[in-house]
């Protein structure tokens, strides 16, 4: 009877101890869905993130990274010109999210999120950028302007807003020490802004190991 009192004890400071502020690390597996399989490839992929963390809500504000194992072209269509490139680089996003905590025991809980961001895509063609020098030697840049082709290139990217949904399971291990897996669908249209055909797609799907510092 004392050891399951004291037993229950610690795992009702282990609860206790989940609230606070924190830095996750996730890494993960990336997979597209629909048109987007065309393109890329299923990838690795690592996430960061700064989360507050209560008894009922979770906000986190973070980061990811996806390696590209895809190596199949695009069309991508910038203000003055259209061209295929030759391999793209790597995603990455930034983004803010929300997750509602169900209690299934005194140490875990189930998660519910939902999320907004923004996603990027690199390419590896190179542009060339028309740089803006100020004549009148101010270093903010401030009165008169003129604009040359200074040789330098710059690389241009495909951007989106994404929407994410998502569910996971949260254990608190030794205290504030907390382990946890995630699934989140991921929705960005990168076709609506005019940079990427109609069919390029726009879902896909990631699956984590989250781990709590």
């Amino acid at each position: 009877m004392l050891f399951g009192c004291l037993s229950m004890n610690a795992q009702e400071d282990a609860v206790w101890d989940q609230r606070g502020f924190f830095i996750t690390i996730s890494p993960g597996i990336w997979v597209p869905l629909g048109n987007l399989k065309k393109t890329f490839e299923t990838s690795p992929q690592f996430k960061g993130a700064l989360v507050a963390q209560g008894d009922k809500i979770k906000l986190e504000i973070g980061a990811d990274f996806i390696l590209n194992q895809g190596n199949r072209p695009f069309n991508y269509h910038s203000s003055d010109t259209s061209f295929v490139t030759g391999r793209h680089l790597d995603l990455s996003s930034l983004g803010i999210k929300i997750s509602f905590m169900d209690k299934l025991s005194p140490v875990a809980y189930l998660e519910k999120s939902i999320g907004i961001g923004h996603t990027s895509i690199s390419t590896d063609v190179e542009q060339l950028k028309k740089e803006c020098i100020n004549v009148e030697a101010d270093a903010w840049h401030f009165g008169k302007n003129e604009c040359d082709g200074s040789g330098k290139y710059n690389y241009p990217s495909l951007g989106s807003f994404y929407l994410s949904a998502g569910v996971g399971l949260q254990r608190v291990v030794f205290k504030k020490r907390v382990f946890a897996v995630h699934a989140e669908y991921r929705f960005a249209p990168y076709a609506w802004f005019g940079k990427v055909e109609k069919g390029f797609g726009n879902s896909s799907l990631s699956t984590s190991f989250t781990f709590r510092f």
